[in-house]
């Protein structure tokens, strides 16, 4: 099991924070785009307010559980390895020791592709 010192566990949970708002800032974002369809004409009322909902029941209740339940190492090592923390924001030594979990999402990504799932919003 790795360690972390002090230091290290208030720069993952910072990085965590980050990925976090980063990813909540891009579902919402796809949210959005909705809302601009709506004021379009192109779906009415009703359709957005089921869009928004699935969005509140879906994308963000599992963003919320993912990282509140989720171990700092654990949600940073995840941020890094989709790209919402870049591998300069944290410090080549803690870098390596979330290799392990770093490898770990970025092949769960492939594999994700290659089942081609949607993320609906």
């Amino acid at each position: 099991m790795t360690r972390f010192s002090k230091r290290e566990m208030k720069l993952l949970r910072a990085a965590a924070g980050t990925s976090w708002e980063r990813e909540l800032d891009a579902a919402l974002d796809r949210l959005f785009e909705h809302f601009q369809e709506w004021k379009r004409g192109g779906i009415d009322a009703f359709e957005l307010s089921e869009r928004i909902h699935r969005f509140h029941d879906g994308n963000a209740r599992d963003l919320y559980k993912f990282y509140t339940g989720a171990k700092p190492p654990i949600a940073a090592g995840y941020g890094v390895a989709r790209g919402w923390i870049g591998t300069a924001d944290l410090p080549r030594e803690l870098l390596e020791k979330l290799e392990p979990t770093i490898a770990f999402y970025r092949e769960e990504e492939l594999d994700d592709d290659e089942v081609n799932l949607s993320d609906e919003t």
